[in-house]
């Protein structure tokens, strides 16, 4: 397989975007049901080649960059994520009268900057990819260019580009300190080097909603457009973490170095804050904002055990992100069908009595909580477990216990749209959209993989720990 091949799967995505943009601008009649089918056909070559690599093995191209099994896996969960965000969107613009062509080709020039992210093996080309989808993800906030919307993406903008400077001093820090920007190159100057680790850090834990660096993740979550807002809990939240593997792997495995207090710190205070503040929201997509920064503190477990073992880390990682993006985007499918029109309808008010007036949608949506909240037998359980397995065989006790007493604490507020949609009566005279069967799609195909990976999760780890 040469090198040209190898590299298909992050080549193909920008393509196809511009691709879409170039017909969009010649053919203004062409639909876009038309554009979605090329942009989801383009991810879905994305998807088939990032297998066919997976399977072939490793190679590097430049020197800085690889295209390794775990850019491959990469490819295929970034390609699945953009491709159902792609589908729950289809009504949602229809109905506000929004523009494919831009949409479509933002979203598919965030997947190739989630690929470079995968990808690289240096901050420069790191930093690359991380422009490359931010940029697109400060756009796609403000979409719909109503009020909420502008200040979502102006709030966005504002701390992504301070978040960005942070990360970009600390590159250049780190490259005073080692001479190199090879994440594996060895410090000359250990004082620049704490400095840079120090900057480094603070900026990537912007990317994933980490605490201190979580605050702009509820407000951008709660002003930007539905579908948006999927995307950005789904498939950038997937491709943060990824390349903060690549950035504490690299560092560690270079340097020497250990994080384990550091982050332990990060995971424990992440994961409490983002529970305690759910606790008593009312807007749905404001809890599951919330909801994001807790799931970013069990995540930020894998990378304690990241420096004892650094396979069982990865895989449980990439499964954790699989299981969160399937069950995630099902809880937004939910939202955005049951919103039409102009308005969204995100309050818990707006899904009281929806088990007596759409039995199948009160339960998928009861299921996908259900499996964030980690009940058995949901992809969300499987993936706690398998995370909390995995520190505890490195003796990290103490961090599974807070774990767990924060699933706990995260029940509460999951169930409590379960208690409105069953026991709640519905307050406003307002019918339901009829039904959407791109986001039907999304919603039966996000279910069936909570079950497939809570019943089944065997084959896709086996996957994964290669």
């Amino acid at each position: 397989m040469n090198i040209l091949i190898q590299s298909l799967p992050l080549l193909i995505m920008p393509a196809v975007a511009a691709f879409i943009l170039l017909i969009g601008a010649m053919w203004r009649r062409i639909s876009g049901e038309s554009l979605l089918i090329m942009a989801v056909a383009g991810l879905v070559a994305a998807l088939f080649f990032g297998w066919q690599g997976f399977l072939a093995g490793t190679a590097s191209f430049p020197a800085d960059i690889i295209f390794d099994k775990i850019f491959y896996l990469t490819v295929i969960i970034i390609a699945i994520a953009l491709a159902l965000a792609m589908l729950v969107s289809y009504n949602y613009l229809a109905e506000r009268k929004l523009p494919w062509p831009e949409y479509l080709a933002l979203l598919l020039f965030a997947g190739f900057g989630a690929g470079l992210m995968a990808a690289g093996t240096d901050f420069i080309v790191l930093f690359i990819g991380l422009e490359t989808i931010s940029i697109a993800a400060y756009v796609l906030a403000g979409y719909t260019r109503d009020g909420s919307s502008k200040e979502a993406s102006i709030k966005y903008f504002l701390m992504g580009a301070f978040a960005s400077a942070v990360l970009l001093f600390g590159i250049a820090f780190f490259y005073g300190a080692t001479g190199s920007v090879l994440l594996s190159a060895a410090p000359i100057n250990k004082l620049l080097m704490v400095l840079a680790l120090a900057l480094i850090i603070s900026g990537a834990a912007f990317k994933v909603a980490a605490f201190p660096f979580q605050w702009w993740t509820p407000d951008v979550y709660e002003g930007s457009p539905l579908p948006v807002t999927a995307f950005f809990a789904t498939a950038v939240k997937a491709a943060a973490f990824i390349m903060l593997f690549r950035i504490v792997a690299g560092i560690s495995g270079g340097l020497g170095l250990k994080f384990e207090s550091l982050l332990i710190a990060l995971s424990v205070a992440t994961m409490t804050f983002g529970n305690l503040a759910a606790l008593f929201q009312e807007n749905i997509k404001r809890m599951l904002a919330y909801s994001s920064i807790a799931h970013a503190g069990y995540m930020l477990i894998a990378f304690v055990v990241l420096g004892k073992d650094a396979n069982l880390a990865g895989a449980a990682l990439l499964f954790y992100i699989l299981a969160y993006i399937v069950m995630s985007m099902g809880a937004f499918g939910v939202l955005i069908y049951l919103s039409g029109g102009e308005k969204e309808f995100c309050n818990m008010p707006d899904v009281a009595g929806l088990g007596r007036r759409s039995p199948w949608l009160a339960a998928v949506f009861g299921l996908f909580l259900l499996s964030l909240a980690g009940f058995p037998p949901t992809a969300g359980f499987v993936a706690k477990f398998y995370l909390f397995k995995s520190a505890m065989a490195h003796g990290y006790v103490l961090l599974v216990i807070a774990a767990v007493i924060n699933s706990l604490i995260s029940v509460y507020y999951y169930m409590r749209p379960v208690v409105a949609m069953y026991f709640g009566e519905f307050q406003q005279e307002r019918s339901l959209p009829k039904i959407r069967y791109s986001v039907a799609g999304v919603l039966i195909f996000c279910a069936i993989f909570v079950i497939i990976l809570g019943l089944a999760p065997a084959t896709i780890l086996a996957i994964l720990s290669h």
